[in-house]
């Protein structure tokens, strides 16, 4: 199964949305063309090795989620690279304890296991 810009895939099990500079697939169609004339291959096409691309991987600020990130990533396709987001650990999508994201004056006394968890499982 191959991503297009803009799906959301899972990466273990966590949803990443992926985004990508466009013309990137159309780049990867006319390499495989390339590779193909040049090559004077006969039979079924090669598999295309895709062009490089810059990623850069993008993670929303505390109690934030991945969509905060839209204008970014939109910004970040434009320049030609790839933008990868996801949502952190107990944050958007992937939010099960809201009150876990509060500071210790706010009651939340196991702050700096839920920050610490935070950081390591991301």
């Amino acid at each position: 199964m191959s991503a297009r810009a803009g799906d959301q895939v899972l990466v273990g099990a966590t949803e990443v949305q992926v985004d990508w500079p466009e013309g990137w697939d159309a780049a990867v169609a006319e390499r495989a063309q390339r590779l193909a004339a040049d090559a004077k291959v006969s039979g079924p096409p090669l598999r295309p090795t895709p062009p490089p691309v810059t990623a850069v991987l993008l993670l929303h600020q505390r109690m934030g989620r991945k969509e905060d990130l839209d204008a970014f990533a939109r910004r970040v396709t434009e320049a030609g690279m790839m933008a990868v987001r996801w949502d952190a650990p107990n944050h958007g999508a992937r939010l099960i304890d809201e009150s876990a994201n509060s500071h210790w004056l706010q009651g939340n006394l196991a702050n700096a296991t839920d920050m610490y968890a935070q950081m390591t499982s991301t």
